[in-house]
């Protein structure tokens, strides 16, 4: 299955949407704080969860963001998340207590107050006469509020149904899209264009915090527009460099995925794109080992093999391909020496190194102490007199 990295519409290369992948990818990074026996029914879980999901073809619909599992979260069901009803017994208690509440009052009787023109008897009258007054005038703000009406959907689409947006903000925060998108709160790439130029010229002064947020408020503004060109391909490479510096991995997963659709969407190819390909390819690839999703290695692999480059700009990061599965050949095989030898020959590339060093190298050292220790650890008496 393959479909866009950030949306949830198939495509014909039947890929998983990336909110199913992200999903996927957070629960066995979740499950490395398991034991053992958790962890198999971790593994039993998730497999019967997406075999669930395949059966009801809700592989694009679920909301995978919102998923669940009940190893992480005890007392939920093993379903999907479109197949769970959220309302909770005691708001529908609540709400058949309204209602009983309501129909008493519509059948009692009104009061019969009698006229009465003693003044300490009127205080108590004017009280009521307030409070039912106050009521009212509440039900009248709460019954015509002024709320937003719902987005009307621009007359102006795309040849593919996509909206084109007519905002011309500049700087906009990112929220979760709870409905259709508003045209009127989208910006066009023009503008996006614009935003990111200022973006970049702010990441020194501005923390990563808002830095990051700005980013994800721009690629949602590509991906419901269905901008799907070099200019998005950018966009997300620098997002992508942006989140390795800051020790990023969710964001950074999330950009490398989709610049992976991207590239394989690509009609026409050239030696600058094949080399950054290759450069994600990478950077993937140490993620990979990150969380030791060790299969999916295997199919970048595969991939790999089938693909042919021989400018020298591709050629020269075809390399750092082959070193960083060399590098996973010695994680599997605990070759130390030699994996500390090809981490080094990471160096002269800045990114991978940073990734290597900040969430692979203390790794492996700890693994190497260990084995040392135990290596050199004292025979027992008995053994020596043997």
């Amino acid at each position: 299955m393959k479909t866009s990295s950030e949306g949830t519409s198939e495509t014909p290369d039947q890929r998983w949407p990336s909110s199913l992948e992200k999903f996927v990818s957070d629960s066995f990074v979740k499950s490395g704080a398991l034991n053992p026996h958790e962890k198999l029914i971790f593994h039993q879980q998730i497999k019967e969860l997406l075999e669930k999901a395949e059966a009801q073809n809700k592989v694009f619909s679920n909301n995978w963001e919102m998923q669940k599992l009940p190893i992480f979260h005890p007392g939920l069901p093993l379903d999907l998340c479109s197949n769970i009803s959220f309302s909770s017994p005691e708001s529908s208690v609540k709400r058949k207590k309204e209602s009983q509440n309501k129909k008493r009052a519509t059948l009692s009787p009104p009061e019969l107050t009698p006229k009465m023109h003693d003044s300490e008897h009127k205080k108590p009258q004017n009280k009521k006469y307030d409070s039912d007054h106050k009521k009212r005038q509440r039900l009248e703000r709460f019954s015509s509020p002024d709320l937003p009406s719902k987005p009307v959907l621009s007359t102006e689409t795309t040849k593919n149904g996509a909206i084109v947006g007519r905002s011309q903000v500049i700087e906009k925060r990112y929220l979760r899209l709870t409905s259709e998108p508003d045209p009127n709160s989208v910006r066009p790439q023009a503008v996006l264009q614009q935003a990111v130029t200022r973006l970049l010229d702010l990441t020194n002064t501005k923390p990563y915090s808002y830095i990051k947020d700005q980013f994800k408020a721009i690629r949602q503004d590509l991906t419901v527009q269905h901008i799907k060109n070099d200019f998005s391909m950018y966009v997300y490479e620098t997002n992508a460099r942006l989140s390795i510096r800051n020790n990023d991995l969710g964001e950074m997963n999330q950009c490398v995925t989709q610049i992976e659709y991207l590239f394989d969407s690509k009609q026409e190819r050239n030696s600058r794109l094949n080399r950054l390909e290759l450069e994600f390819m990478c950077y993937r690839i140490l993620y990979m080992l990150m969380v030791g999703n060790h299969s999916e290695i295997f199919k970048i692999k595969y991939k790999l093999l089938k693909k042919q480059y021989q400018h020298p700009e591709e050629v020269d990061m075809l390399r750092y391909a082959q070193l960083a599965f060399d590098l996973q050949n010695s994680m599997l095989t605990s070759n130390f020496y030699s994996f500390f030898q090809i981490a080094e020959k990471f160096k002269t590339m800045e990114l991978g190194s940073i990734l290597i060093q900040n969430y692979l190298i203390e790794k492996e050292k700890i693994k190497t102490l260990d084995i040392l220790a135990k290596s050199y650890k004292k025979l027992s008496e008995d053994f020596a007199m043997c």
